[in-house]
């Protein structure tokens, strides 16, 4: 499936942009988050994914969308091994629980960059 070079920039900076807002707007000023903040941002996030697929669908038809839809949920279940280690590497350093959000984001950032690294080397 060719996907165009205006989408891939798109959605590049749609996930630059995510991280810039997340940094800027709501980790620049560390605070111990709730159960509450954190299952809304959490709903947001998942239904940013959620909206972004539904764009798909009039952009590059419904085979775009599916392979989207199932890569998104492939990752969402292999994230949870991410999660596992950062919670490893928070409590190993004694991250108090006011950093840990601004250390989680640096870490996906981190992860993002390397992973983006690996992909581009493995391109044809």
């Amino acid at each position: 499936m060719d996907i165009p070079i205006w989408v891939w920039l798109l959605t590049g900076t749609a996930v630059v942009g995510l991280l810039i807002f997340d940094f800027f707007a709501h980790v620049r000023h560390s605070h111990e988050p709730t159960l509450r903040e954190a299952a809304i941002w959490s709903g947001v996030y998942i239904g940013l994914g959620v909206l972004f697929g539904v764009l798909l669908i009039p952009l590059l038809g419904p085979d775009a969308a599916a392979t989207y839809y199932a890569s998104y949920i492939t990752e969402k279940a292999l994230s949870v091994d991410n999660l596992f280690v950062f919670l490893v590497i928070i409590s190993t350093f004694n991250v108090p629980c006011r950093l840990q959000q601004r250390v989680l984001l640096f870490g996906i950032i981190l992860a993002l960059i390397v992973r983006s690294v690996f992909i581009l080397l493995g391109r044809d």
